[in-house]
């Protein structure tokens, strides 16, 4: 089961009661298992933090691609049978999608006609060698495949948020991807599996597990990777207004539209509406700077999905740079609906994903390949030297598992816009 929550208002109090239902079902669980014994002294799901020793830096650059279509979680499994998995670690994940984004790449340029299969086929790839990305959001497979150098087969379509690599049998890779729904399809390719299996090798075993593999976790999402350690984490320090200057400026002239002339005026919540003869910009008093064409104009024209992601992506990204800190861009889904393509992307810090109760960090809107909307937040966000401590993963997963079953828990840095502020990893389920 998954929460679908529709009133955003109603998202942020939900998501609150889930907060508060967890830790008590972790007291629950604890009081008859004795399951979380000897942990709840130094962590809660709120985050409780202290001073480190020394400051917490960016990660590592990761490897990066024109559409920042990347992963938020990583595993592989060797020919030891044992695991090594890396997630809310974005120096981790880079290291590990670094060595697999060529053998993705061949992968899904060279899959073939796809076959539905069941959860069994799914857990049997996982039991074997193999390597495992989730991106925590569907990703249209044109769009991957396009963020990895390559280009689909005819005909080939779909979209995926989880995905295999493994053996064949006959020396070439199999491809599973599994979508946000649950769905999942396998695909013979002319990727070459011996090379791939001796890459993942060179990762020692750190006994991450998926869910479904330990009988006590029954009840939650059985695909979430379980780690046995988090990584250390840290508090962010969030700051932004879309009437800092310098952000202003460079939408300012990214999007054509002129801010000093005499076609403006202001909205009573304060929003600031500059005009033009191609569309109007605004400095809205919710956080964001937005766009909106005239009608039968454009910002810019693309062609296919592919297209337009890193077209939008090109945009937001120039004007994220006038204000970005820690925090990177990361595309998070498409809808469509007819002639109009709707793209979405999200803030992640150091792994982490930022939880906006505004809405998501930037989108974009195409309609029959005109790009007419386009949003994004203006909010940068500061790693400090502050830890965060929060319950062990195996921990939270019991405990959102016990909330409603199927659900996950996931590690976000919730973030209420508005004011300054300094917020904390914690674990929601969803």
């Amino acid at each position: 089961m998954k929460f679908h929550i529709k009133s955003k208002k109603l998202a942020e109090s939900a998501k609150t009661v889930i907060i508060i239902i967890l830790i008590l079902n972790g007291a629950f669980l604890a009081s008859l298992t004795g399951l979380f014994d000897g942990f709840f002294s130094s962590g809660s799901l709120f985050g409780s933090g202290k001073s480190a020793a020394g400051k917490a830096g960016n990660a590592a650059s990761s490897s990066r691609n024109s559409l920042a279509a990347l992963p938020l979680a990583a595993a592989v499994k060797g020919s030891s049978g044992l695991r090594y998995g890396v997630k809310y670690d974005e120096a981790g994940i880079a290291e590990v999608y670094g060595k697999l984004r060529t053998a993705l790449g061949e992968a899904l340029g060279s899959a073939m006609a796809t076959e539905a299969i069941n959860d069994s086929v799914w857990r049997a790839a996982l039991s074997g060698q193999n390597a495992y990305l989730d991106y925590g959001a569907d990703i249209p497979l044109e769009v991957l495949a396009k963020s990895l150098g390559t280009e689909l087969l005819s005909g080939l379509d779909g979209r995926a948020r989880r995905i295999i690599i493994t053996g064949a049998g006959n020396g070439k890779a199999l491809l599973y991807y599994m979508d946000g729904e649950g769905r999942a399809w396998r695909s013979q390719t002319q990727a070459d599996w011996p090379e791939i299996g001796s890459l993942l090798d060179a990762y020692l075993p750190n006994g991450a597990q998926f869910a479904f593999e330990k009988s006590s976790l029954s009840a939650s999402g059985p695909y979430q990777l379980i780690l046995g350690s988090l990584p250390s984490l840290y508090k962010a320090a969030a700051e932004g207004s879309p009437f800092d200057g310098a952000a202003a400026e460079t939408a300012s002239r990214v999007l054509g539209i002129g801010m000093h002339g005499d076609s403006s005026y202001t909205e009573s919540d304060g929003t600031v509406v500059y005009l033009d003869s191609g569309g109007y910009m605004k400095l809205r008093a919710d956080g964001y700077i937005s766009y909106s064409a005239s009608d039968g104009q454009g910002l810019a024209e693309a062609g296919g999905a592919a297209d337009m992601a890193e077209c939008a992506m090109s945009i937001l990204e120039k004007i994220h740079a006038s204000f970005a800190g820690d925090e990177e861009l990361y595309f998070a889904g498409l809808s469509e609906e007819g002639s109009v393509l709707r793209l979405s992307f999200r803030y992640v810090i150091h792994g982490v994903e930022v939880e906006l109760y505004g809405g998501e960090a930037a989108s974009a809107v195409f309609e029959s390949g005109r790009l007419t909307q386009l949003k994004i937040m203006i909010r940068s966000y500061k790693l400090t030297g502050e830890t965060a401590e929060v319950l062990p993963e195996y921990q939270a997963a019991a405990a959102a598992g016990s909330l409603a079953e199927g659900s996950e828990a996931r590690l976000v840095f919730p973030d209420g816009g508005g004011e300054a502020a300094l917020i904390s990893p914690l674990w929601i389920a969803e």
